[in-house]
This record gives structure tokens, C-alpha cells and sequence, in this order.
């Protein structure tokens, strides 16, 4: 092979590295082509619904965030109970619901049994008025959340808890909370995540699912936090989106509750028990047993179809225009008839049912 004179070796060298440079672009496509057909795969596998920003089933109050995903990851049962033998259909708007329905509930990974107890009864009377628990699945505060909300709605198939995942459903962190993880979705709840099923999970994943814990909510619960706990980031991220932080004291220089008792010197809501949360949501302290068949004769057969839509929980006008098929004219003339003789309540952000 000839040589010609004006060969530059430093040429050469340049193009061995442009091959090299193509050769590992080849060999990093190939294997994202890869990754991208096992995620498909797995997709499908277990029925995760994918949302986008783009689609209608997509959360309104994560469209309002600083920094909302582009898409989420959801898995649903699609089965009403564990002996159920016939699907039913997964309804992917459940998702979108209101987030005034909504309360997050965050804390301790090594939570004392007390704070543990404390948060299962909060969770489950929080959840007999309708309003549903989303945590981060993890141990400690996060699973007494879940468990709590699940005693609630234990053998109804109703959803009283969703889970918010900062890895990807192939990958449950952790991994002891397994069983809880198909608890919820038996149960007629949903674990979320933005992230794709293969992703682990990844230490920098779990400060961006904590966003989405808060940005689904009317609220974050802070129960036991030290002074460097995740949870003051969540409720930093509530404080940004304008939701309430609301904050279960501990024991006085108990560096456990440490952040606990900052959040609530900077401004957060001090609470004791379930009444203080409905104090603070504006909802009344009412049992679900409902009106009487006494108290429901003196209503016209429009006002007791209307009644039956209005939850105990925060319900948008939206929502009843929705159910009721009705023009919100004579939908606010028949809200102001059930106000006045006291079965809802205006509020904000819609009606709440008080008896």
C-alpha cells in the first residue's frame, strides 16, 4: 500500500475515532431498540394504561404543577375481588377524579408502632368519608397509610388507596411490600408511576415521585419527619403546587419529629385526629349512615337524584353536571333547595353531603 507524502496521521486518527463514535452509536440504538420492545412487552404483560399529558384521562391537578410528567405508568385490577371470575372493565378516568378527594399521607421509613397506629386510625376515618389515601408504598408511615385505607374499604372493591411508585412496576421497592402492592390493586385501587416498568429504583427517583404524591392531592399529611426526611421535600413541593401541609406533632426534642415541628413554626396545620383534617378541608364531622326515609320524603324526586350524586366528601360542580346530564342553572336551583333544608353544603371547590 502506497503512502502519499502529505498523509497527516492525525487525519487517520480522527477517523478512527468518527468510526468508533458510529460503531457505539449502532450498539446504543440496538440496545435501546432492545429496551424499548421489552418495556412493550411488559407493558401489555400487565396491563399498565399508559396516560399522557396530552390524553383526557390525565390528571388536571398535575397539569397545574411546576413540572409535570410527560406521561404515567398505571396498573388497575381489572377483577372485583380475589374470587372474582368475570373482568370488568378498568375505569382509566378514576385517576382523574378531582384531587379534592384526595389526601396524601407521607412519613418515617422507621416509624415508631405509635406513629404507625396513629396513621392507620387516621387513614381509616379519613377514608369512611370518602376520601382516598395516596402514599408512596414504602415502609414505616407510608404502608400503616395504605393499610389503614384498606381496612375501610376491605370486601367493598371500592378505592380507598393508590400507591405512587418511584421505580417501575417491574421493579416494587420495596420488595417486602409486595403483598400490599396487590392488596391495593384488589382492593380497586391504582399504583402509579412516570417512570418506565424496567427503571429501578434509583435514589435521585424518589424526590421526583414525591411531586406527583403531592400535585394529585388537595393536601399532604406529615407524620413523624426528621430534620433531613424526604417528607420535607414533599411537603415543599405541596407548599409550590398550593396545597395544605397539615403535620402530626411528636415528643418535645424528639429528633424524629425534628421537621414535624419546623413545618408547623413555619406555618403548617397542626393536627390530632381525623376532626382536625375535616376542620381544615371545611368538611363537616358527619357519619355516612344518611338521611332517614322520613327525612328523604319531603324531597322532590329531582332533589333526591341530585342527593344521591353529592358525596361526603368535597364534590365539584363539574362532577354533578357531569352525573346529573343537567345545565347548571337548574343544577344550583336545586343545590340551593337541599342547602336549605340541610342536606349539602357549599364549599370550596363544590358541596359536600351532611346527612
Amino acid at each position: 500500500m502506497l503512502i502519499s507524502g502529505d498523509w497527516d496521521p492525525r487525519a487517520a486518527d480522527g477517523t478512527l475515532q468518527v468510526l468508533k463514535q458510529q460503531l457505539g452509536d449502532a450498539q446504543f440504538k440496538h440496545k435501546l431498540r432492545r429496551q424499548a420492545l421489552y418495556c412493550h412487552t411488559l407493558i401489555i404483560q400487565r396491563g399498565l394504561i399508559v396516560v399522557t399529558f396530552r390524553d383526557a384521562a390525565y390528571p388536571d391537578s398535575l397539569k397545574s404543577i411546576p413540572d409535570p410528567p410527560l406521561a404515567l405508568f398505571l396498573e388497575a385490577s381489572s377483577k372485583s375481588g380475589l374470587a372474582a371470575e368475570t373482568d370488568k372493565p378498568i375505569d382509566v378516568h378514576a385517576v382523574k377524579n378531582q384531587s379534592a378527594g384526595r389526601i396524601a399521607v407521607v412519613g418515617s421509613r422507621r416509624a415508631l408502632l405509635s406513629s404507625r397506629e396513629f396513621t392507620e386510625e387516621l387513614c381509616l376515618k379519613l377514608a369512611d368519608f370518602g376520601f382516598e389515601i395516596i402514599s408512596g408504598l414504602a415502609l414505616g408511615i407510608d404502608a400503616a397509610a395504605h393499610r389503614g385505607a384498606l381496612k375501610s374499604g376491605a370486601g367493598t372493591n371500592s378505592c380507598k388507596t393508590s400507591a405512587v411508585l418511584g421505580s417501575g412496576h417491574q421493579n416494587i421497592y420495596p420488595k417486602s411490600n409486595g403483598y400490599l402492592y396487590r392488596q391495593i390493586l384488589q382492593s380497586g385501587g391504582a399504583v402509579i408511576s412516570e417512570f418506565l416498568p424496567i427503571v429501578a429504583p434509583l435514589k435521585h427517583n424518589f424526590p421526583a415521585r414525591n411531586r406527583i404524591v403531592s400535585g394529585l392531592c388537595v393536601c399532604v399529611i406529615v407524620i413523624e419527619a426528621t430534620a433531613k426526611s424526604g417528607s420535607l421535600i414533599t411537603a415543599r413541593l405541596a407548599l409550590e403546587q398550593g396545597r395544605d401541609v397539615l403535620v402530626a406533632p411528636g415528643m418535645v426534642r424528639d429528633p424524629r419529629f425534628t421537621g414535624c415541628h419546623r413545618l408547623i413554626k413555619q406555618g403548617a396545620a397542626l393536627i390530632e385526629g381525623y376532626e382536625d383534617v375535616l376542620a381544615c378541608l371545611g368538611v363537616s364531622d358527619q357519619k355516612r349512615a344518611g338521611p332517614t326515609k322520613t327525612g328523604l320524603c319531603g324531597l322532590s324526586a329531582s332533589e333526591r337524584r341530585l342527593l344521591e350524586q353529592v358525596e361526603f366528601r368535597v364534590t365539584g360542580l363539574d362532577q354533578l353536571v357531569t352525573r346529573t346530564a343537567s345545565t347548571i342553572p337548574v343544577l344550583m336551583e336545586t343545590l340551593l333547595s337541599l342547602e336549605l333544608q340541610g342536606y349539602v353544603r357549599a364549599c370550596s371547590g363544590g358541596y359536600v353531603r351532611v346527612m
